[in-house]
């Protein structure tokens, strides 16, 4: 009786995992600076293979935020054959925000990668693969530093902020945290990330999953990450990789402002 009890409960949390959890997007809010007056949008993990009303409510929050700059973090691909999201990266773009990309792990897989680089160019999306920009709004500037995946070990953050004014509040986007520490010895402001899925499946009321793809495990699993100087987030993203599934790990969209 007990075994079909428990059988039946952790059905049921499957069953609500599939069809209920993972279209609950959560938006969060952080003031992580008041001195620049810019509000930016992070968005992570979409592993994009259609569009249904988790991915209409991104598009919702988006228009109803209207953030001076939209980030995404990586993992656009769920699958290994095509770039089947360059639509609703478009309806992004329509809103007519700068757009910085860069690429995760699941994006390099990719067949044709050259052409994943070639459809975000023609969309307008800045990708930064190693490298920075300056971003300025009524005279404010701030750095924004891109570093390709650091856990595929593909990152390379002394030439990302290569030529960089450090005087400037910056930024650095990045799929992984796993480049946390590298980034509090470069004196990093802000680490935005997402990567983890805030565990995808995780247990209720602590940080921690019996998965995290992170040479730290669930140390850095998803929120709010602070040492001397450097401020990280860890979104919890928007999509699944390999389970259609989210449970005590809601997908999630950063409205922030610095």
């Amino acid at each position: 009786m007990i075994f079909r009890l428990i059988f039946a409960l952790i059905f049921l949390i499957l069953l609500y995992g599939y069809f209920i959890e993972r279209f609950l997007v959560q938006k969060t809010k952080i003031a992580f600076n008041n001195s620049f007056n810019i509000k930016f949008a992070h968005i992570t993990d979409l592993h994009f293979s259609r569009e249904t009303k988790r991915e209409r409510r991104i598009l919702a929050i988006l228009k109803e935020e209207s953030p001076d700059i939209i980030f995404i973090t990586g993992d656009v691909v769920n699958y290994r054959e095509e770039f089947v999201a360059y639509f609703y990266l478009k309806k992004i773009k329509e809103l007519e925000k700068p757009v910085y990309f860069v690429f995760g792990n699941w994006d390099y897989k990719i067949k044709d990668f050259k052409k994943l680089k070639t459809d975000l160019k023609n969309l307008e999306i800045t990708v930064l693969e190693d490298e920075n920009t300056v971003y300025t709004k009524n005279g404010q500037k701030v750095n924004i530093v891109g570093v390709n995946d650091p856990y595929t070990k593909r990152a390379n953050l002394k030439k990302a902020v290569s030529g960089i004014d450090k005087s400037l509040y910056t930024i650095l986007l990045s799929h992984s945290p796993d480049i946390f520490y590298e980034s509090k010895e470069k004196s990093i402001n802000l680490v935005l990330c997402g990567h983890t899925h805030g565990g995808q499946i995780k247990f209720p009321f602590i940080k921690f999953a019996l998965f995290v793809p992170s040479r730290y495990g669930s140390r850095f699993l998803c929120g709010l990450f602070r040492e001397g100087n450097t401020t990280m987030y860890v979104n919890r993203g928007i999509g699944e990789s390999r389970l259609p599934i989210r449970i005590f790990a809601r997908p999630e969209i950063l409205i922030g402002t610095i």
